[in-house]
């Protein structure tokens, strides 16, 4: 289903280049080639294992999902763009209230697309919108799910 942002939904740029990226992208010219929803999450259980060689930690979790979700928008991007590209828009935030929110290569939806490429040998470039609806830092899944989407 078609998920349209809120009126007045708040979209920002982390950074100049990352909005000249994003902004070069004419999303207006086509409909996305994909939408996802990806749901938050409460913990209903969660236990820390053991912590591996990696530095990350093994865990027993027993979570559920919720019909709270962020929605994630992508289209394929020209052979000659370089790279993929990503914006995001916080639905019923104030400008006061919105985090930042990377939209750079540190940002788990873009390094989950980078390592993707890389593992299946795909060279295509996306560009993604991403709409928070997730509250940032809240312990509720929303970068993981959405880099799983």
């Amino acid at each position: 289903a078609f998920v349209a942002p809120a009126p007045g939904a708040l979209r920002v740029p982390s950074s100049r280049r990352a909005l000249a990226r994003a902004a070069a992208f004419d999303k207006s010219a086509r409909p996305a080639d994909a939408e996802v929803v990806a749901p938050a999450k409460v913990n209903l259980f969660l236990r820390i294992l053991r912590r591996r060689e990696d530095g990350y930690h093994e865990l027993a979790s027993l979570f559920q999902a919720l019909a709270l979700g962020d929605t994630l928008r992508c289209w394929k991007k020209s052979e000659e763009c370089d790279e993929s590209s990503m914006e995001i828009a916080f639905e019923g935030a104030d400008a006061a209230d919105v985090p930042d929110v990377p939209v750079d290569s540190s940002n788990l939806v873009l390094r989950a697309i980078n390592l993707f490429n890389e593992k299946t040998g795909v060279d295509q470039p996306v560009h993604i919108e991403l709409i928070k609806r997730i509250p940032v830092q809240a312990g509720m899944g929303g970068g993981s799910a959405d880099a799983a989407a």
